[in-house]
């Protein structure tokens, strides 16, 4: 027969909501990684070794290539164009002039065809003089906000050759000053050129 029964209670609150945080980070984060615009690199210093993620390699249409590489294999996936200001920002922070990592440029897949990422990074692991031995961060596919702004700063250019060219007088004001001024403008308030009356205040006219 049970004469008797012992129960033994723990508190585990707090440790299955850090579980359920946990877990929730390594979904989104997997998720992330599935969907190809987000990818993790770790480089050991010593070894110039970089580990890339293949899923994002793959990703990028560098297919190709080993997920293990040097440096100086991934320096020559970068732009021309954007390569020495990429490595410049790499360089002062692998050196611990900076303590983060962070530059956008663009990286070209298999087929020739070139892609925005931004590359973010950060120290994970240093010497006992503080010199940094291993790094580790994300690559993003910034590709469609990138094409996004050109468009954007396309636009803007042709808009203003166009107005630059209307005999119609233009001015926009914001908070009583001239912003916008095209030649037909200027001229019309007596200047030479549109400069002479941007940002001056309308109430002078």
């Amino acid at each position: 027969s049970i004469e008797g029964v012992i129960l033994t209670i723990h508190n585990i609150s707090g440790y299955s909501s850090g579980l359920v945080r946990q877990l929730e980070h390594e979904h989104w984060s997997n998720l992330a990684l599935e969907s190809g615009k987000i990818g993790y690199w770790n480089l050991d210093i010593k070894k110039d070794e970089l580990i890339i993620s293949k899923e994002w390699l793959g990703s990028l249409g560098i297919l190709n290539s080993e997920h293990v590489v040097s440096k100086n294999i991934w320096k020559s996936y970068i732009h021309p164009d954007d390569v020495s200001n990429a490595l410049n920002l790499f360089n002062e922070f692998a050196s611990g002039e900076t303590e983060n990592f962070e530059a956008e440029y663009r990286v070209c897949s298999d087929d020739k065809k070139y892609r925005w990422i931004l590359d973010r990074g950060k120290v994970v692991e240093s010497d006992n003089d503080g010199n940094p031995l291993q790094l580790a961060g994300i690559m993003m596919d910034i590709d469609d906000r990138k094409k996004a702004e050109e468009l954007v700063t396309d636009n803007q250019s042709k808009f203003q050759e166009i107005l630059e060219l209307s005999p119609m007088v233009t001015l926009i004001v914001c908070e009583g000053k001239i912003v916008v001024c095209n030649k037909a403008g200027a001229k019309a308030l007596g200047a030479d050129s549109s400069e002479e009356i941007i940002g001056t205040p309308v109430s002078k006219f």
